[in-house]
């Protein structure tokens, strides 16, 4: 007897960060790199189109990445609630400055 069976994994887009675009768990310059690519046309790899609407406007555009700039020099990620975590609208350790 041959008895199928079907896996399916599934990972949610929820469990990263809306502007942790390559899904390292936190918010810097390579997101802001790759999303500055994706908006001129490039396939960057690693980029996950999901976390890339930062405003959550419905658009893909420089206004995210103004968004993923401002939480970069400011700490400070204001469309996050809850949570202890940076971007949790708590200000970010500034892992920038090692």
């Amino acid at each position: 007897m041959l008895v199928a069976t079907c896996l399916s994994l599934s990972v949610s887009a929820a469990s990263y960060k809306q502007g942790d675009v390559n899904h390292d768990e936190k918010i810097d310059i390579s997101d802001v790199v790759m999303l500055v690519d994706y908006i001129l046309g490039k396939t960057p790899e690693g980029f996950y189109v999901a976390q890339a609407d930062k405003n959550k406007d419905g658009k893909i555009d420089i206004s995210d990445v103004i968004k993923l700039v401002n939480i970069i020099l400011t700490g400070i990620d204001e469309d996050d609630e809850g949570g202890d975590g940076p971007g949790s609208g708590s200000i970010i350790p500034p892992d920038i400055q090692d």
